[in-house]
């Protein structure tokens, strides 16, 4: 319906039929970053939309793509409404030039704020919903306009989709709650494994009947089309229940991975023993077995035309003709195993993964048609709502609302997993180290991709640059590697240590020190492929090579070290505090900074061991420090925030805020920096200057 007007500015010129008057004033970043602040985001959706009313189709369409972009930032805007200009910048530069045009002009000029220099690939402008405190097991859609989320935390939430709010929470059930339905009449049944299942009226917030039965956890649930209820638990059964009379009128043997029906009565239930039964409910008889693969079938889903889609371990999707049981199409490309399945209404199919993404397919094509990243957990579940719109939930205890727009295609450019290291060679460029065991070239004026380089067996933990322009990698798997990003092949390889290398710093063109799981610290001579010196000593988490050529180490157990490598000698052992740093930078006038395992920064006196000031201001685990020669520090945290610190004076100079937590940190120019978050994304930054 119509929304009523804001009594603001912009209302009074629509009101008195200015409306172009109207368009251009709501369309000033400064008013919006004002109403954001007094009235909150969801004021700002709301004044675009009631605005767009009255505009022209052109001008409509441009309030309503800012409005979406409001939303899907709208859980950043409620800790902080002051960032709207600065996270717009971002979610309209490269997605939307037209709009961004309109907002900031042709050219933004010297940096207003703290900004993203290129754009990061299109994610469908999602929006967040935030409030569980444990992973998210089960989304369904709710009419109207509303979703119902279960958790391990064992509640169950109603969310409101336009305002991103949770409008109510069940919390009856004893256990976390891994499944839900919902019935034709409206209410919600929820399985737990408290082993219940409970019936809701969403509308009071109350149980209007718990059925007992299962004997354990509650793992799927499914509705008939005559309102039935059918459920699948651990204790071996499946169920189908009479919800009127609060009974089961039918109980199956066999335990199952998941469960959907068909519009014409049919069960399909996908067994621990690699096969999916179709189960005729009428004539109480399996009518059909399908045998996807050796694999273990994970997911189910029907299409509007009928046909079954399945996603199995073995990361692939398979669409079935169920009354013949011919397999028809194979669908390939997650990277782990699939954990949900949803069919879109015009016969696309929306996969997820414990890869963290979720994929919408067109089925006959056989393409990814989008790619969804966002999530920095598993993808647990999946539901369509009747506006086309997808929602996910995940380990990351969110939930988040796509925009599946009809697309071309997706050709992912970089990394698919979380960007763990970076560093910045002699020539301006930035090699970028990943959870997917690549390593990328960037060009930072651009933020065009240059080289992959491959071969690494597991995830690279750190990188660091060569003062010839070579890149030396270290990795989970043990190595270490020496590449050159213009042939994207490693010319050394060192893989002596016998655990995971933690860290790596270069010191010339053939010399590295390192540090493994393995508890040793050993200095190289890549090109005659040998260690220098080997120091048995406690687990090395970082290391940092300072402007003197010393390296500054720091252990598991808090203690620093200033080590000399030419002399091969320990120069200074410190013990600042106890417990682990997680990672270390070195600041002018001999000074460190450390990070531990929770969310405060420490400097240090490098010379005494004094504890100098501790900085806060994130809420979780710092990964990466790195420090300009003037002293501004600048961390990332696994809190979705980049801090830039005036270590004098112990405050926050400037808070970046991402979608997803940041990891690795180089620093690319004396206002510029490159940071990689948990999707894998470079986030190229500028910041404004004093």
């Amino acid at each position: 319906g119509h929304l009523e007007p804001p009594p603001d500015p912009v209302a009074r010129r629509l009101v008195a039929g200015d409306t172009d008057g109207a368009v251009a004033a709501v369309l000033d970043v400064d008013h919006l970053a004002g109403l954001a602040q007094t009235q909150g985001a969801l004021a700002v959706e709301q004044q675009l939309r009631w605005v767009a009313q009255a505009a022209s189709p052109e001008s409509a369409a441009a309030l309503h793509r800012l409005a979406r972009a409001v939303g899907a930032c709208s859980h950043w805007l409620r800790q902080a409404p002051e960032a709207l200009p600065a996270v717009l910048h971002d979610r309209l530069l490269g997605r939307d030039p037209a709009l961004h045009r309109r907002l900031f002009g042709v050219e933004p000029g010297p940096a207003r704020f703290d900004r993203r220099l290129h754009p990061l690939p299109d994610d469908g402008w999602p929006r967040v919903l935030t409030g569980h405190t444990g992973w998210v097991n089960a989304v369904v859609a709710l009419p109207p306009g509303r979703l119902a989320s279960s958790s391990m935390d064992t509640t169950v939430r109603i969310w409101d989709l336009a305002s991103g709010e949770a409008t109510a929470v069940l919390t009856a059930h004893r256990g976390p709650v891994g499944a839900l339905a919902v019935l034709p009449d409206g209410r919600l049944a929820s399985g737990s494994v408290d082993t219940t299942i409970r019936l809701w009226d969403v509308t009071r917030g109350e149980t209007t009947a718990v059925l007992h039965g299962h004997s354990g956890p509650v793992r799927a649930l499914a509705v008939l089309g005559d309102g039935r209820l059918v459920s699948a638990s651990d204790d071996g059964t499946r169920r189908i229940w009479d919800v009127a009379l609060q009974q089961t009128v039918t109980m199956l043997e066999g335990r199952v991975e998941a469960l959907t029906t068909t519009s014409d009565g049919r069960v399909l239930s996908a067994r621990g023993d690699q096969t999916i039964v179709v189960r005729d409910v009428a004539a109480q008889r399996d009518v059909a077995t399908l045998a996807p693969s050796r694999e273990r079938v994970l997911a189910l889903a029907v299409l509007p035309d009928g046909r079954l889609v399945t996603g199995s371990a073995d990361r692939r999707l398979r669409v079935w003709d169920p009354e013949s049981g011919d397999k028809l199409v194979t669908l390939q490309g997650h990277g782990y195993e699939l954990c949900a399945l949803a069919a879109l209404p015009d016969g696309r199919i929306a996969s997820a993964a414990q890869d963290h993404t979720v994929r919408v397919w067109d089925v006959d094509s056989r393409r990814t048609v989008s790619l969804l990243r966002g999530h920095e957990g598993v993808v647990n579940a999946l539901a369509t709502l009747p506006d086309g719109r997808l929602a996910s939930a995940s380990d990351d205890g969110t939930l988040r609302v796509w925009h599946v727009d009809p697309g071309p295609g997706v050709e992912v450019v970089g990394h698919l997993d979380g960007l763990t290291a970076l560093a910045t060679l002699p020539d301006g460029r930035v090699v970028s180290g990943s959870r997917d065991r690549t390593l990328c070239t960037w060009n930072p004026a651009s933020g065009a991709l240059l080289s992959t380089m491959k071969g690494h067996r597991l995830w690279i933990n750190r990188v660091d640059a060569l003062p010839d322009g070579r890149v030396v990698s270290a990795s989970r798997d043990g190595s270490v590697r020496r590449w050159d990003p213009t042939t994207g092949r490693a010319d050394a390889v060192i893989p002596d240590h016998r655990l995971d290398v933690h860290a790596v710093a270069a010191l010339t063109e053939s010399r590295v020190v390192s540090s493994s799981g393995d508890q040793t610290i050993r200095l190289w001579d890549l090109d005659a492929r040998r260690a220098l010196l080997t120091i048995s000593a406690e687990l090395c988490l970082a290391l940092c090579r300072r402007p003197d050529g010393t390296v500054l180490s720091v252990s598991a157990e808090g203690r620093v070290r200033l080590w000399d490598p030419d002399g091969q000698r320990t120069l200074t052992a410190l013990r600042p505090h106890a417990g682990p740093a997680c990672t270390i930078a070195a600041l002018p006038g001999d000074r460190l900074a450390t990070a531990r395992e929770g969310s405060e920064i420490d400097l240090w006196a490098l010379d005494t061991g004094r504890h100098l000031a501790t900085l806060r201001g994130h809420t979780g685990r710092i990964h990466a420090l790195a420090a300009w020669p003037d002293g501004r520090l600048v961390s990332t945290s696994a809190d979705h925030t980049i801090r830039v610190w005036d270590v004098e004076a112990e405050h926050t100079t400037a808070v970046i805020r991402g979608d997803a937590g940041f990891l690795g940190l180089a620093l690319t120019g004396p206002h510029t920096l490159v940071a990689g978050d948990e999707l894998g994304h470079p986030w190229f930054l500028e910041l404004p200057p004093g």
